[in-house]
């Protein structure tokens, strides 16, 4: 769906591929705007204006939760350690209930925010139930392996 396709060009390498594949998503009534506001919010052309971008989708109310909840995502990725700790957690904590379209994804980031804390083995833990999560895609699943052994954790057990 569009979450879906919003999601995978925004994890593509280099600017272009990024814009080009989001020029690409099909889009339907209101959309429309959020994919006019990501095309213009690429975050290495314009850091500052892409946070503030980001931002007011946060704010805008009468958008679809899935699509704030897209926004707080990617702010948090963005914004880095130049945020603080508790704030980029508390950000996240907000988007991993139950049925949430990014909650897979907002647990993974959470996971690496205990790895910035020094807290493996509590990040290892938190990676291995994201390799379990029923709602985790296959990719995601993958890279939270590939993290818990490169922090020293065993590999998961499969079956």
């Amino acid at each position: 769906g569009f979450g879906d396709a919003m999601t995978a060009a925004l994890t593509l390498e280099t600017p272009e591929a990024r814009i080009a594949a989001l020029k690409a998503v099909p889009v339907a009534g209101d959309q429309a705007g959020l994919l006019q506001l990501m095309l213009a919010s690429d975050p290495t052309k314009d850091r500052a204006s892409a946070l503030a971008a980001l931002d007011a989708v946060v704010a805008d109310t009468t958008l679809d939760s899935s699509y704030r909840d897209l926004a707080v995502l990617r702010h948090t990725i963005l914004i880095g350690a130049d945020a603080p700790l508790a704030d980029r957690r508390t950000a996240l904590e907000g988007i991993t209930a139950p049925g949430r379209p990014y909650r897979t994804l907002a647990l993974e980031q959470m996971a690496y925010l205990l790895i910035e804390e020094g807290k493996t083995p509590q990040a290892i833990d938190a990676l291995r139930a994201l390799t379990k999560d029923q709602d985790a895609s296959a990719g995601l699943r993958a890279r939270a392996e590939q993290v818990i052994l490169a922090l020293g954790g065993a590999a998961t057990a499969k079956g």
